[in-house]
Formats: structure tokens, sequence, C-alpha cells
């Protein structure tokens, strides 16, 4: 037997021969998704199984949504048709299905035996006669079932499994068996479709194409620091369902993240799955611990439909507990599914958790000036503090590294005058003068700090600057002074992990506003007569240098002075 028969033997029929009766295509479900139903699978043609000493057992159309397949001596077999290949691939006229409204083929399983399994999903394209050759079987991924486990398995039309016989399709070159990731040619030449078991001794797998999906909704909920201490609402909602009678569900999440408010009014939604007043027809039970709650409810009388739609359960509304200087989040678990239809049969559904995210806290970094002597103008030979201070932690902060520039003509820097919540010299805390202009100060271990705002370091400087002309005042060039202090790099690291500068909120250059002295020609900070009425005297009559010219006249003379007399004894 060549490839070519074995591809085509595995195949279920879903458009027979003239010998058979058609087999219906499921509508759509789903956007874009193809289904096979019970009464489908349970048609007499939907049952040849070929592998080497395995056998079909039995078929049953079980209560509620599917059909159990009994399989034994099982190795590897594809249940379906049997399906005369030589009569399609010699005979006249072509027997395909247009699949190209769909997008995916989805089916349910559950395996009901003792064993693991694997399952699959497949089909046949362009198996057309006169043009045989374009015969392509496509195979979704292989899912692993373990004993009572369930899954949906999906072939994606536009990212199949797995192709074999790809490379007979003569427009298709350069494939080879085996291909994955290829999207599905010829969909509108489809001739097979069905599924694949895999294991060994028996088997029992429960096929739907019911889709039952419990979610949380909405899916994705993303919060930011400001929505710290607010609360939000999700809903536990099932989607195309028949016969629930009852159901347990319990839901969990870490509880430092979110806690949970209340269940909010389930009454409103169970009565109308079940019933309403003047009697409620269903009957909870309440578990809720820190990080849980669980829900237990029966019908007393009727079970509830919703085919095709969908409905909440119940909702919960939960509080945002924590914000951090990291992103953080945490899954809403279905940790206990059971599904429960009217005969006391589970309802085989697809699971899909919730996702809770709170962006991260993004820290500042503050320069604060720090005056010791407010009597004391801004101005030459002024001493005074520029802290350093971190804010908005909510993290575990435990070491800092950062350069601080400052504008060395202006300013001196002294030295780290006093420290703060990381502790200091003693706590492994490091300063260093790199280059005038630019201090380091750093911290490698100690002391921790996880809350709120905090002082890192305070840096001591001292105005000092040269008898440039434009450090000197004069009658129409005596603007104050600008001395900048600013982060030139800065990074913080948290037991959570490093936060570079990008990711910190840095200020503007902080201003030093500095007063010139009126008469303090040689910028000692104090007028007197040695320093600057000699100073100046010495140049009388003279237009140069400039900078002793105070009334800015073109000539060095009396009125030079008595500007600087005027103001004799400042500073001393």
């Amino acid at each position: 037997m060549n490839n070519k028969t074995v591809v085509a033997i595995f195949v279920l029929v879903i458009l027979a021969l003239s010998t058979f009766a058609m087999i219906p295509i499921m509508p759509v479900k789903a956007a874009g998704t193809l289904t096979l139903s019970d009464a489908e699978m349970m048609l007499s043609e939907f049952m040849w199984l070929f592998d080497t000493g395995s056998s079909l057992t039995g078929k049953t159309n079980v209560a509620g949504p599917g059909v159990q397949f009994d399989l034994a001596g099982l190795g590897k077999a594809g249940v379906g048709d049997n399906y005369e290949v030589n009569a399609l691939a010699g005979g006249t006229g072509e027997h395909n299905a247009d699949f190209t409204a769909y997008n995916k083929y989805s089916m349910l399983f559950v395996n009901v035996g003792s064993g693991t399994i694997q399952v699959s999903l497949y089909m046949n394209t362009g198996f057309t006669s006169p043009n045989w050759e374009r015969d392509t079987f496509w195979c979704s991924n292989w899912v692993t079932l373990g004993p009572h486990q369930s899954g949906v398995v999906t072939l994606d039309f536009s990212a199949s499994g797995q192709a074999w016989s790809i490379s007979d399709d003569l427009e298709f070159h350069g494939h080879t068996d085996g291909e994955t990731g290829t999207a599905i040619w010829r969909l509108n030449e489809v001739t097979n479709i069905g599924f694949q078991v895999l294991g060994s001794g028996s088997a029992s797998v429960i096929v739907s194409g019911t889709l039952t999906q419990l979610y949380i909704d909405p899916p994705v909920v993303n919060k930011t620091p400001s929505d710290y201490c607010t609360e939000f609402e999700v809903a536990v909602t099932l989607y195309d369902f028949a016969n629930l009678y009852g159901f347990d569900i319990k839901l969990t999440w870490d509880g430092t993240l979110i806690d949970l408010v209340n269940v909010d009014d389930y009454t409103t939604y169970l009565n109308t799955l079940w019933g309403a007043n003047p009697n409620k027809w269903w009957a909870v039970v309440q578990e809720n611990t820190a990080g849980s709650y669980r829900l237990i409810a029966s019908s007393l009388s009727v079970s509830a439909s919703n085919p095709g739609a969908s409905s909440v359960l119940f909702k919960v509304k939960l509080h945002v507990n924590k914000r951090c200087n990291f992103p953080l989040s945490t899954s809403i678990h279905f940790e206990i599914v059971k599904l429960s239809d009217n005969n006391a049969d589970p309802i085989p559904a697809t699971v899909t958790d919730g996702m809770y995210y709170i962006s991260a806290t993004k820290p500042d970094l503050e320069l604060v000036v720090v005056d010791p002597v407010p009597s004391k103008p801004f101005e030459i030979c002024k001493t005074f503090e520029v802290e350093v201070k971190v804010t908005h932690i909510c993290a575990t902060l435990k070491d800092y590294d950062i350069i601080i520039l400052y504008d060395s003509a202006l300013l001196e820097f002294v030295d780290v005058d006093y420290w703060g919540v990381l502790g200091g010299l003693a706590d492994n805390a490091h300063v260093e003068l790199l280059a005038p202009g630019r201090v380091h100060v750093w911290d490698i271990g100690g002391l921790t700090f996880n809350s709120g705002d905090g002082l890192l370091f305070a840096l001591t400087f001292h105005i000092d600057f040269d008898d440039d002309i434009t450090h000197i005042w004069r009658k129409y060039h005596h603007d104050d002074l600008t001395a900048h202090v600013s982060f030139e790099d800065a990074t913080l690291s948290f037991e959570e992990g490093t936060i570079p500068m990008s990711g910190i909120t840095i200020p503007s250059p902080l201003d030093i506003i500095i007063h010139l002295i009126r008469g303090d020609v040689n910028c000692d900070g104090k007028v007197d007569v040695t320093g600057d009425i000699s100073t100046v005297a010495y140049y009388y009559d003279a237009s140069s240098p400039v900078k002793y010219d105070l009334t800015e006249d073109g000539i060095i003379d009396i009125f030079d002075i008595v500007t600087i007399s005027t103001n004799y004894g400042y500073g001393m």
C-alpha cells in the first residue's frame, strides 16, 4: 500500500461517494469555527477504523454532548468513513466541500479510559478527480490527555500542525512530508475530515462539537498605580451550554495583590438560569478564604441551556491591595470546575483563567535645597545643603548609585552632610568627587527602605567663585547668577530588581539663584578697605580694568569708590 493510500484510508469522508448519504457540515458555531455534531458522528458511515490489529468496539451517543468511541488493540487509528479510495481517485466528477468560510476546525475530546492517549484532527484537500495529485493530508498538533482529562483540539487553517503528501501538489514546490506551520491549501476542495487517536491497548474517548467555554469576563484586567485601593468586578461566564443543573466553581488568586470584597448578587444570575420568585429554584453553598472564593449551586427543578450564547453565573468584586515599583500580576484561576447536567454527568468545557495586571509605580528622585542660615542671602561664601530624596517607593529599596552634576564655576562641593534611610558610611554608603562638577554617591548594602518617601543623603555646597567681571556687581550688570544642580545618572536597586534612570522620574535641574554683593570686587563675601576700596583706588582715573568701573561711565573715579563705600562693612 503506497503513502497515498495510507493517507486516504486514515480519513473520515465528510462528503461521501454516491453510494453513501451526504454527511452535512455543521454551521459555524463561532466566527469561522467548524465542528461536528453528535448526529453526524452517529451516522453509520462514521465508524470505520484503520490500524493494524485495532478495532472500534463501540460507539455511543452519551447523555449530554458528545459521542463515545471505544477502541481496542490501539496503535494509531483514524476513525471515520470506510471510503473507496480507488473509486475516488479514478472517479469522474469532484467530491469535495468548500471550507473557505471557516478558519479552523475544533473538537472537544474527553479521555474516559484508564490510560494516556494522544489525539489530533486532520483533513485532506485536493483529492478530487481527475486531479488526485493535489491530495495533501493536514494534521493538527497532537494533544496528550491523561485519564479523565479533556481538551479542545484545533486544526488551524492558517497554519496547520503537519502536512503529508504536500509535495504531490505540483503547483507548490519545495515542500516535504512532515512539514509544519504551512497554511492549508485548496480549502474549496476538502474531501475528508476526521480525528486520530494514538495510544496502546484499549481506550475510550468522548468527542464533542459542543465547545462549552467557562471564562472570566473581562479576561484581562489592567490597573495602574492610581487604582490602588479601588475596586473592580469580574464575571464568571459560561458560553454555549446545554442542560446545566449544577456547578461547583472555586476561584483562586494572589491574595496579597487583590482580595475579595463581595459576590455581587448571584441571586440575579441564578434566578435567570433556574427560576425566580416566588421561589428560588436553586440552592447554594459559599466558601471564601484569603485569595479564594467558591460557589456551589444546584437547581431544584429544571436545567438551563444557552446554546451559542453566554450566561453569567456570578460576579466577584475585588479590591486592589498592592502597588509596587515593578509590574505585578496574578491569574484569577479556576481551581475547581465541576459542571453537571440533569443526569449528573459532567459537562465538558474549555476553562480559561482570567489575568490581573497592575503597572509599575514609577519612583521619583528629588532635589531639595536646605538653608541652614536663612538670614544670610544666597551669595558668595554661603554654605547650604541639597537633599537627595526618593519618593513613591512601594517595593524594597536596598541600594542606589547616583551621580550629581553641579556648576563648579559657582559652587564648591564640600561633603555629604548627613545620610538618610539606607544609612551612611557604616552601612556601606560611599561618596567620591569624580571631578569638579561631578560627585558620585552610592550604597551597596545594609539597610532597606520600602514605604513612601525617604531621604538618601544631603550634599553640602559652598558658593565660591573668582573675580571675573561677570561675578562683580556693576551698575548696569548686577543680575543674579544661577548655579545648577542636577542628576547625571541614577540607578535604584530593589530586592525585586533594578530600575535605571530611564525608569525613574527625574526632576528638572535645581536652580540656585546667587545674589551679587555691591562693592565686593575681590569676591570674598565682604566689603572692606583692603580688599575692595584699595583695589579700585589703585586704578583711579584709569579706564581699565573695566570690571572696576562699577558705575560704567568709562572711568574709575570717586563715583566707583563711593559705590563701594556706601556698602562698607557688609559681610564683615
